[in-house]
């Protein structure tokens, strides 16, 4: 299990640690600064290509896409290249978001696992996945969840 706490106060780059080793970090995009995952020191790039669709490069290469549907809550259709997988096949998942800090990650309809907040008033992140998910892939589903959840924090504040 993977927990995920800002990098600062009212930072939206986040630090992700497996026990007490820091092994990646999830930049979400925002007005001011790009986006960007680093995963054991090897970088990806992370963008919101529109308002729907968010991807993660290497090396300029797209290997992972998520489009969103759904109102009032998200709905995410996730398609992770085979060149990040452990046995070189494509990955197709879901996130699903419902009532309260829980999204559910399914793999062909049945729930893996999960990304949830802590606490109310609290940003850090729990990220429940099986092991066996590559942790560029678990970091890539954990910002986007991230991008939702300051898009919701934008709309609440305006």
């Amino acid at each position: 299990m993977l927990l995920a706490r800002p990098a600062g106060l009212g930072s939206w780059s986040f630090i992700v640690s497996d026990g007490p080793e820091d092994v990646a970090r999830a930049q979400v995009p925002t007005v001011f600064s790009g986006g960007g995952l680093l995963v054991r020191g090897v970088p990806f790039g992370f963008e919101a290509e529109t308002r729907k669709r968010l991807r993660m490069a290497f090396q300029g290469v797209e290997v992972g896409a998520a489009e969103r549907s759904g109102w009032p809550w998200f709905r995410y259709a996730v398609r992770i290249a085979g060149e990040v997988t452990d046995d070189g096949q494509p990955l197709d998942l879901t996130l699903r978001s419902g009532l309260g800090r829980s999204v559910r990650v399914d793999v062909g309809g049945e729930r893996i696992g999960r990304i949830r907040r802590l606490g109310w008033f609290r940003r850090e992140t729990e990220v429940d996945l099986p092991e066996e998910l590559p942790l560029a892939v678990q970091t890539f589903l954990l910002a986007v969840v991230l991008v939702e959840w300051r898009r919701e924090a934008r709309r609440r504040a305006s």
